[in-house]
């Protein structure tokens, strides 16, 4: 990775980081660890965790400009209770 190439970009940007998230979204409503913590499928949450992470990553703003920003992902996660085995999962 050269110095200018954001983790982003190696990720294969917004469609190869929106294939890893379906992925790992896809998984976690088979994991007896991870399942509770999610609830039931969100229509719209392989989107937002993929416009997160392209910011997260270096990528565009659009979960900042668009989604409400990281007070949002906050405020979300908030209450969950997520136990120290979840988040090693």
């Amino acid at each position: 990775m050269s110095a200018a190439e954001t983790i982003y970009e190696r990720a294969g940007r917004e469609e190869g980081l929106g294939r890893i998230v379906a992925i790992f979204y896809a998984s976690i409503f088979e994991d007896p660890v991870l399942q509770p913590v999610f609830g039931t499928p969100v229509p719209t949450h392989v989107d937002h965790l993929t416009a997160f992470l392209c910011e997260v990553f270096g990528g565009p703003t659009r979960y900042s400009d668009e989604l409400g920003g990281f007070d949002t992902i906050v405020h979300v996660h908030r209450g969950k209770h997520i136990t120290e085995e979840q988040r090693q999962r």
